[in-house]
């Protein structure tokens, strides 16, 4: 091997850095990232509702334009 070429482990010239406290490294609880939106689910909701609402009416029109006339 070449004398000039250093082979160090990875951080190894580098100062330790302290460690952190079990409390720093926690993550904050999953409602605190994500709040609830109950509002948005109600509004998608309700719209899906209205849109299955509508297919069914045309579907209805549809088949009986089919079939019983």
């Amino acid at each position: 091997m070449n004398g000039d070429v250093k082979h160090t482990v990875l951080g190894s010239m580098e100062r330790p850095e302290p460690l952190m406290s079990e409390d720093d490294r926690r993550l904050p609880p999953r409602r605190v990232i994500h709040p609830n939106d109950p509002s948005k689910w109600s509004r998608w909701f309700h719209f899906s509702l209205v849109l299955m609402l509508l297919i069914l009416i045309a579907g209805m029109v549809f088949w009986y334009k089919l079939y019983m006339v």
